[in-house]
């Protein structure tokens, strides 16, 4: 999960400097992916606990 967030940091920091609506489009994707990967967690969790 760092991984992915620091990645996405270095991603951040390149997209900004091309535009706006990449920058954009960029966030997006990663707050997806973020929030794809956290939702897999908490099933695998929820699943292993019942």
């Amino acid at each position: 999960m760092s991984l992915l967030g620091a990645g996405a940091g270095a991603l951040f920091g390149r997209t900004r400097e091309r535009s706006a609506r990449v920058d954009g489009i960029a966030r997006t994707v990663a707050g997806v992916v973020a929030t794809a990967l956290a939702a897999v967690l908490l099933l695998d969790g929820v699943t292993a606990v019942a």
